[in-house]
């Protein structure tokens, strides 16, 4: 018996997301302009970077703001793209549990105090 793996989705590691439900799509203007367009999306869709642009749309228009409109007509290239979280600060040379501990009693301390 032949098990063929499944056809890549929004949301798996081909379509341009690891994990989880939101999907970037970056769309080239042919002014040159780029956008990027974040939706969530369910597993169980299957859709192109363009039909999901489509989807969203109205009467051909893409809102991207409030005061932001792109006719879908003007969009020249559309591609899903993964976009790393950015990464949080870490524990760096010189700043340690204490600093952290005495940092916020003395915070504490004053807050009590006024």
């Amino acid at each position: 018996m032949r098990c063929d793996p499944p056809p890549p989705r929004i949301g798996s590691a081909q379509s341009g997301e690891k994990d989880g439900m939101f999907v970037t799509v970056r769309a080239v203007l042919e002014d040159g302009r780029v956008i990027e367009f974040v939706r969530d999306v369910g597993d169980e869709e299957d859709l192109s970077p363009r039909q999901l642009l489509e989807r969203e749309a109205h009467d051909g228009v893409l809102s991207l703001s409030d005061s932001e409109h792109v006719r879908l007509e003007s969009i020249a290239h559309a591609e899903f793209v993964d976009i790393a979280a950015p990464m949080g600060p870490g524990w760096g040379p010189g700043l340690q549990d204490e600093d952290a501990a005495s940092a916020a009693a003395s915070n504490y301390e004053r807050s009590k105090r006024a």
